[in-house]
């Protein structure tokens, strides 16, 4: 298990879930009771039961991250609230943090001093028209029939502008431009992009972080009723090759 607490500063925690096969229903009686009495409602008001289990994971995943940092006060989410944009975050606490989750995969990026932004998603056939407003030509024609190109080109920008946190009011041009290395207004982020098996995994930044340590769970670790405190494993790998 990776070691997030040796030499190096503060590191962004990446968590990673795989929820292919999981029992939604199941999940749903073990996992709600971890979280608020509003936040299972939210959960609960989708229809579809895959809906309803990414919404639990994602918030289990971001309450077992908390817990790795050693935020355990604010892991119980109460303090969950979002901005006029609509941007997630814990009110009064010092980490930052950001969800997503596309098929199977579920991700979510937690640390403090940064400003984050974190997207998955699945490599599948998609319809190329409907992305040319937003990506670069070079980013969406060519010969990949798993659009895999285009998928982590829209990647870049779904961490980025969720960094921002004013995903939603930036302009066409605007979430362009993110390919070339700008955010909305002009702002520089710093990101990278992974591959992971069946998809691949974005995190934005406002500044280069002095670690990541990147964290592959599965669905009966967020779902286990103790939270673990402490933990031991091989120091983390700095830059580009994150700790596994």
């Amino acid at each position: 298990m990776p070691d997030i607490e040796g030499a190096g500063g503060a590191p962004v925690l990446v968590i990673l879930c795989r929820v292919a096969g999981s029992d939604p229903e199941h999940a749903l009686m073990r996992g709600l009771p971890h979280l608020t009495p509003r936040m299972q409602g939210e959960i609960l008001r989708y229809r579809r039961a895959e809906d309803r289990l990414a919404r639990l994971v994602v918030r289990l995943a971001l309450r077992h991250a908390l817990l790795r940092l050693g935020f355990a006060a604010e892991s119980d989410l109460n303090a969950w609230t979002r901005t006029p944009t609509g941007r997630p975050h814990l009110a009064g606490s010092a980490a930052d943090f950001s969800l997503s989750h596309a098929g199977d995969l579920v991700a979510v990026a937690v640390g403090t001093g940064y400003r984050l932004g974190v997207d998955v998603e699945w490599f599948r056939p998609v319809e190329r028209e409907a992305f040319r407003r937003f990506l670069l030509p070079r980013e969406v024609d060519g010969d990949d029939p798993d659009c895999r190109r285009l998928l982590r080109a829209w990647s870049l920008r779904e961490a980025v502008l969720k960094a921002d946190g004013n995903g939603l009011l930036a302009s066409e041009a605007d979430v362009r431009r993110v390919g070339e290395g700008c955010g909305p207004g002009g702002r520089r982020w710093w990101t990278d992009t992974l591959d992971v098996e069946g998809g691949c995994l974005t995190l934005a930044a406002d500044r280069r972080p002095d670690r990541v340590v990147r964290e592959d769970v599965g669905l009966s670790d967020l779902l286990g009723t103790a939270p673990i405190v402490g933990w031991s494993g091989p120091a983390s790998a700095p830059e580009r090759e994150w700790t596994v």
